[in-house]
């Protein structure tokens, strides 16, 4: 938690692999899909398996491109990715957040705010932190 001049302002930081501290997040995991769709969905399962084994709760991430793909936006072409068909990136995405929800509990980020909201959390000063 940030206290800033304006009140406070809660961080949820990604997720990353615990211990590697290399992000598994959608885009990440498709930018190795396009490289090896295997590698990717083994990638993201062994983050949640890890994961679920620390007991980290995973906060997943996903950019409006990770569901589009080159052949549907042809100007965006250039970003990571952008070489898997849309459908094949939806069908990937939905795949791995099928598994991500059967392992976890699932929630908006709203609800995650609100349950942290009675936990111990170390806040810092904005002003201090610099």
């Amino acid at each position: 938690r940030w206290r800033t001049a304006h009140g406070s302002l809660l961080e949820l930081p990604v997720t990353v692999l615990p211990g590697a501290r290399v992000p598994f997040h959608i885009s990440y995991v498709l930018y190795l899909a396009a490289r090896s769709r295997a590698a990717a969905s083994r990638y993201f399962a062994g983050g949640l398996a890890l994961c679920r084994r620390l007991g980290v709760t995973p906060s997943i991430l996903v950019h409006p491109l990770d569901l589009l793909g080159g052949d549907e936006v042809r100007s965006l072409d250039f970003f990571p990715a952008m070489s898997i068909s849309g459908a094949t990136k939806r069908a990937l995405v939905e795949g791995w957040l099928r598994r991500f929800v059967a392992d976890f509990d699932v929630m908006p980020l709203a609800e995650q705010a609100r349950r942290l909201e009675g936990t111990m959390l170390r806040e810092l000063d904005v002003e201090r932190a610099g």
